[in-house]
């Protein structure tokens, strides 16, 4: 377990995938470990040795913990080798910069992912909730970054956690963690988006109200006052009729999809089509 947790935290992924748990075990017996795309490149032969040795299928030749511990790559710093180069912090930052609707967008975009999906970062989360709380606190995170190489400043921690922390508990809730660390392109299809977007669209109208919106954000415990839902409407809603509809919602999420570049479900533009009938036509969907 300890090779798959620093092969994600280094690379983003994790080292085996499928689409269920069979494809999966099949693919731990089968594959090799890839460290063909980024961010493997830039990331030092001596890390990719550990990985290889903690990753053996040969349990008589496998790394053992306190070998590992005496690898060179951890006497000389670990993961300072990139300063965690890996996608997840990359990640974090990046949904930390995003403005707080779709950083809620990303957490309902989750919630419809396959739970195979996302097995990685929840064995991730737990390594992380070291006091198995169900929530990551600021030690817990700053802790887990500095144990695998990002040797974070406490404000820097600090500053991370308020940014992904959306419903202003302070701490990290799994659906939080899973939206800030996901891979995007694993959320951007039109069914996910779909989905994600009647999740908000509680009267299947074809487009998400404030007082909708205000309703979403109590449901999932989040304190906003009118003015702040208001805002978060206004900013996404660029033609101004003081709803988001599903052209904007895609704008916002995952504006490649507009340019026709999915073909998971037909064209973007039957996709809006159907949504703009109202709640008759969202209802055959």
């Amino acid at each position: 377990m300890s090779g798959v947790i620093l092969y994600i935290l280094l690379g983003g992924l994790p080292p085996f995938w499928g689409d269920n748990e069979r494809a999966i075990f099949d693919s731990i017996l089968r594959d090799k470990v890839d460290f063909s795309e980024d961010p493997w490149p830039s990331i030092s032969a001596s890390a990719k040795d550990l990985i290889c040795q903690l990753l053996d299928r040969d349990v008589r030749k496998r790394m053992t913990v306190e070998q590992a511990l005496e690898h060179p790559w951890l006497l000389e710093g670990g993961a300072s080798d990139e300063k965690l180069h890996s996608e997840v912090l990359k990640r974090m930052r990046t949904f930390a910069n995003q403005s707080k609707f779709k950083q809620l967008g990303m957490m309902m975009l989750v919630k419809h992912l396959k739970k195979e999906e996302l097995e990685g970062l929840r064995q991730l989360f737990l390594e992380l909730d070291d006091d198995k709380s169900g929530t990551i606190t600021v030690d817990e995170l700053r802790t887990g970054l500095d144990h695998h190489g990002a040797h974070l400043a406490k404000s820097e921690v600090e500053a991370l956690m308020d940014s992904l922390d959306v419903d202003g508990s302070h701490e990290l809730s799994y659906d939080e963690f899973m939206a800030a660390t996901v891979q995007m392109h694993k959320l951007e299809s039109q069914q996910n988006l779909h989905q994600a977007f009647e999740d908000f669209d509680d009267d299947s109208s074809g487009s998400i109200s404030p007082e909708e919106l205000a309703t979403k954000l109590v449901e999932l415990g989040i304190k906003a006052s009118r003015e702040e839902v208001l805002k978060m409407i206004d900013e996404v809603d660029t033609n101004h009729d003081g709803s988001i509809d599903y052209n904007e919602f895609v704008a916002l999420m995952c504006p490649r999809l507009l340019h026709g570049h999915d073909n998971d479900d037909g064209t973007m533009s039957a996709s809006l089509s159907k949504l703009k009938f109202g709640r008759d036509c969202a209802r055959t969907q």
